[in-house]
């Protein structure tokens, strides 16, 4: 434990809108603690582009995530998934990028409501 302290004593924390990435895990930094609320819609969108920007550099061709920033935040399954979207579908890729967004049972189950057309679609295309 000394040593990890030690370690981290030069340490700066990262900003919100910081993509950190990893070999196999990246993270995106969506929440504040010091801030009221720790997260906000426009926070949230800047990282996920910035992601999106990562993802070409890297070219990746697969992405799993959980919805970014309704877990903890204020913003909700319904405005994540919309922040996802937009910035895919503002997104001009040369090649597919799969996204597998992980959530909740009562998430999905939201997000299937108010997004049955796509749903179903993206259903049709997985089994196909």
């Amino acid at each position: 434990p000394v040593r990890v302290m030690t370690d981290l004593i030069d340490q700066k924390p990262v900003s919100t809108g910081t993509v950190i990435r990893g070999n196999r895990r990246w993270k995106i930094i969506v929440y504040d603690l010091d801030q009221d609320p720790i997260s906000h819609r426009e926070c949230i969108e800047c990282t996920f582009d910035q992601l999106i920007t990562a993802i070409v550099e890297c070219g990746l061709r697969s992405l799993a995530m959980p919805l970014p920033g309704c877990r903890h935040g204020p913003v909700s399954a319904h405005e994540s998934f919309e922040i996802v979207l937009n910035s895919l579908t503002n997104w001009q890729a040369e090649q597919a990028l799969n996204i597998h967004l992980i959530c909740s049972p009562d998430h999905y189950e939201t997000l299937c409501n108010n997004h049955q057309t796509l749903f179903s679609h993206t259903e049709t295309l997985t089994r196909s």
